[in-house]
């Protein structure tokens, strides 16, 4: 596997792709991704009050476009021990076009807190833009966890 990863290759400039422009995934650089703890002592209260609230259209913004939400795995020891419920995170959509924070606030055990990290990290989106430039933006993402 690590041979694979090592041999794929990112063109930088997809305009000029034949000039050389490239970079191996193991060169690019590595950043820091911020993992935060703020579990809710509340529970969640869907109010459709505040879900119906619509900003007024404006043609210079395009919202944020989720283009693949992977679903996290169920960890066999959750499955034996009939672990069921939400992971609710905020996660950071950075302007760059990757996952930059997320924000844990409501989790569950034996290992599908983290399938859920791995997951929203693997997240394909487009950002938001203003008048053409990219924008980052917060939004919750759920995770359902439920044996069938």
């Amino acid at each position: 596997m690590r041979r694979f990863l090592d041999s794929l290759i990112f063109v930088l400039d997809a305009k000029d792709a034949t000039t050389g422009n490239h970079i191996k995934l193991k060169d690019l650089p590595i950043t820091d991704i911020g993992v935060e703890m703020q579990l809710d002592s509340k529970p969640f209260v869907f109010d459709p009050k505040a879900a119906a609230v619509v900003p007024p259209k404006d043609d210079s913004i395009l919202p944020l476009a989720v283009l693949n939400k992977p679903r996290p795995s169920y960890v066999d020891t959750a499955r034996m021990k009939a672990v069921v419920g939400a992971i609710r995170v905020k996660v950071t959509f950075a302007k760059d076009g990757f996952v930059s924070k997320i924000i844990v606030m409501k989790s569950l055990p034996e290992g599908l807190l983290r399938q859920s990290l791995f997951a929203a990290l693997r997240m394909k989106f487009l950002p938001k833009t203003k008048d053409g430039n990219p924008e980052t933006v917060v939004k919750m993402v759920e995770y359902n966890f439920a044996i069938y």
